[in-house]
């Protein structure tokens, strides 16, 4: 949430609003693990991926999906790139 400290009014008209950074990767690394332990449904991570080797740890941490989509909007070919990334981790770990 931002607030303009000389009105007191929310900057966003929602307002608050998502925090996407890699920053965050931690902590989304720990809810995942904890919630895939706790629960018996799929568990979507969300927050801090920046690369592929991101995607792979939120997996391996209980993931069933991760989402790419901040990543998404500021390179519309990430997708690809991820896909690219995963594929070439794997393969070099398989040697």
């Amino acid at each position: 949430m931002k607030i303009d400290w000389r009105t007191g009014e929310a900057l966003l008209k929602r307002k608050v609003g998502g925090y996407s950074s890699p920053a965050l990767l931690p902590l989304t690394v720990a809810r995942v693990f904890k919630t895939s332990e706790a629960v018996r449904i799929p568990v979507l991570a969300s927050g801090g991926v920046s690369c592929s080797e991101d995607i792979l740890e939120l997996l391996a941490a209980g993931a069933a999906m991760v989402q790419i989509g901040t990543w998404l909007m500021r390179r519309p070919n990430a997708a690809g790139e991820l896909k690219k990334g995963i594929i070439q981790l794997l393969e070099g770990d398989s040697d």
